[in-house]
C-alpha cells in the first residue's frame, strides 16, 4: 500500500516538474520576443531618416505609375442563370473576355449587340461564382480568385457574378442588354428554357387535377355522414379527414403558385437580379498604388539596413555553418 502511494507521489512530482519547466520555457520565450520586438523599435527609430528615403522612394513609385498607367473602372452584378448548370453558363460568357484578350472588338461589339466604338472602352469581362458559406441562401462572398478549393462546395446554384473593368465610366445598359442578347443568340439555351416552362406548365396542370381529385372526394356522401351516430355512439374517426382534404389542397394550391411566381419573376434564361454598381471611382487612383507600393519599400528598407548593419555577424555564422 505505501509503495503504491509513494509511486502515486512519484508521478505527482514528476508532472509538477514537466509543468514547471513549460512554465519557465514560456517565460523565456516571451522575454525574448518582447527583446526582438524591443530591439527592432530602436533600430528602426536609429535608422528612421534611412526607412523615410525607402518610403519616399515607394511613393515615387506610385506616382509614377498612376501617371503612366491608364485609369480603369469596376462595375459589377449578380445574374440568375435559369436555363443551364452554372458552370456551362460561365463558359459561355467567358468567350467575350476571350474577345477582349486578343482585342477582336468587332466579335465582341457584335456579341454584345453594340458599336465597336463603344466595345474598345471595356478592358475584361470577368465571370465568378456566389458564395454561401453558410448555405442560407443568402450570398456571402463573389470568388474572385478560384484559388479555395473547397469553395465549390458552397456555389450558389443558379447565381454568377459579372465584374466589368472599363478604361472609362460609360451606360452600362450597353453590357446589360448585351448579355441577355448574348445568352438569347444560344438556341441551346433557348431551348432549355422552354422545356423548362413547359414542364413546370405541365406540374401546374397535374396539380391542378389533383385539386379536382381533391375536392370530388370531398363532396362524397360518406364523409358527410362521417359525424353521424353508428348504433348511439358519435364517430370521430372521420372528422379530421375534412380537414386532411383541406390541407392537402392548400398545400398543392402553394406549390402552384409557387411554380407561377417563379414563372413570372424568371421567364427569360437570364435575368439580373442585382443590377450593376455604379461607376464611383476609378480602382488604380493614387492610393491604390501608395496602398501597394509603400509598405513594400518600407519592409525591404528594413531588411536591407538588416542585412548591412549585420552582415559581418551573419557572415561569421554562415561560416560556422560551413
Amino acid at each position: 500500500m505505501q509503495d503504491g502511494n509513494q509511486e502515486k507521489r512519484n508521478d505527482e512530482i514528476d508532472l509538477i516538474e514537466v509543468f514547471g519547466k513549460f512554465k519557465d520555457w514560456a517565460i523565456r520565450q516571451f522575454n525574448w520576443t518582447l527583446t526582438l520586438i524591443g530591439d527592432l523599435v530602436r533600430f528602426i527609430y536609429r535608422k528612421k531618416w534611412y526607412l523615410a528615403l525607402f518610403i519616399l522612394i515607394g511613393t515615387l513609385i506610385s506616382i509614377g505609375l498612376y501617371k503612366t498607367e491608364d485609369r480603369y473602372y469596376s462595375s459589377q452584378c449578380t445574374i440568375k442563370n435559369n436555363a443551364y448548370d452554372n458552370t456551362v453558363l460561365k463558359g459561355y460568357l467567358a468567350q467575350l473576355n476571350d474577345y477582349l484578350e486578343v482585342q477582336d472588338s468587332v466579335k465582341f461589339a457584335h456579341c454584345l449587340n453594340t458599336f465597336p466604338e463603344q466595345a474598345n472602352k471595356i478592358r475584361e469581362i470577368n465571370i465568378r461564382f456566389v458564395i454561401d458559406k453558410n448555405n442560407d441562401g443568402v450570398p456571402d462572398y463573389i470568388d474572385y480568385t478560384e484559388e479555395d478549393s473547397t469553395a465549390f462546395k458552397f456555389r450558389m446554384s443558379g447565381r454568377l457574378a459579372v465584374q466589368v473593368i472599363s478604361l472609362e465610366d460609360f451606360d452600362l445598359n450597353i453590357i446589360r442588354q448585351g448579355l441577355i442578347h448574348f445568352v438569347d443568340q444560344n438556341p441551346l439555351f433557348i431551348k432549355q428554357n422552354t422545356i423548362r416552362l413547359r414542364q413546370q406548365n405541365e406540374l401546374i396542370s397535374f396539380y391542378q387535377e389533383e385539386i379536382k381529385t381533391l375536392d370530388s372526394l370531398q363532396n362524397k356522401e360518406y364523409f358527410k355522414e362521417a359525424n353521424k351516430t353508428d348504433k348511439g355512439q358519435i364517430v370521430f374517426l372521420n372528422e379530421q379527414q375534412p380537414q386532411m382534404f383541406y390541407k392537402n389542397k392548400l398545400d398543392i394550391k402553394e406549390k402552384i403558385q409557387n411554380i407561377q411566381r417563379n414563372q413570372e419573376l424568371y421567364s427569360a434564361p437570364l435575368m439580373i437580379i442585382q443590377d450593376f454598381t455604379p461607376w464611383i471611382q476609378p480602382e488604380n487612383s493614387l492610393s491604390y498604388y501608395v496602398k501597394k507600393w509603400v509598405p513594400g519599400t518600407f519592409f525591404f528598407g528594413i531588411l536591407l539596413l538588416l542585412f548591412i548593419t549585420y552582415r559581418k555577424h551573419i557572415q561569421k555564422i554562415l561560416e560556422r555553418r560551413d
